[in-house]
């Protein structure tokens, strides 16, 4: 286990290339979740904006005000 930047322990860590995917972003999240929703596994998700030029960018400042899991990387 590491500890993220909130120090609390993580069990896994989903880093997750994204250049122009702002139509795949929220699906991407959302299988995630469902996926760990009934696991004692803790988890975080990084999403790593490659210069995407799209609406991407705006979609993950969004998904991000919502989930405290989640970090951008630009």
């Amino acid at each position: 286990k590491r500890k993220n930047k909130m120090n609390n322990n993580v069990d896994i860590t989903f880093l997750i290339p994204s250049f122009n995917e702002s139509g795949n972003i929220i699906s991407v999240y959302e299988d995630i979740r469902s996926e760990f929703k009934n696991t004692l596994l803790s988890y975080e998700i990084i999403f790593i904006d490659d210069g995407s030029t799209d609406n991407s960018k705006k979609k993950l400042a969004g998904l991000k005000k919502k989930i405290n899991l989640l970090n951008i990387l630009r």
